[in-house]
């Protein structure tokens, strides 16, 4: 229980670092959100997007998979996926993931 408030926490102030521009600190926040909640996946799907945002992809893969493992249902991490994945030329896999998304 105590995990998950301090990952609240870390998550809140995350989402208030991205609104202020603030990407790097962040980064670390949304980290150590994911790290002390590993089954939520509002941290990862931040991240991913954050990791997308700094052309970070190869990070940016790995936590839009691991979102979309804890929230299947999830079509824009899974939009996001494809994208990044169609960039890096994984085309098999990207369109796995558009299909998750649509």
């Amino acid at each position: 229980a105590e995990a998950r408030k301090d990952a609240l926490a870390h998550y809140g102030a995350a989402l208030w670092n991205v609104r202020r521009d603030r990407l790097l600190s962040a980064a670390k926040q949304l980290e150590a959100a994911a790290k002390r909640d590993p089954a939520s996946a509002a941290p990862k799907r931040e991240l991913a997007k954050l990791y997308a945002q700094l052309g970070r992809d190869p990070e940016a893969i790995r936590c839009a998979r691991a979102a979309l493992e804890a929230d299947s249902d999830d079509y824009d991490t899974a939009l996001l996926l494809a994208k990044l994945l169609l960039g890096a030329g994984e085309l098999a896999d990207a369109v796995d993931a558009a299909k998750v998304a649509t």
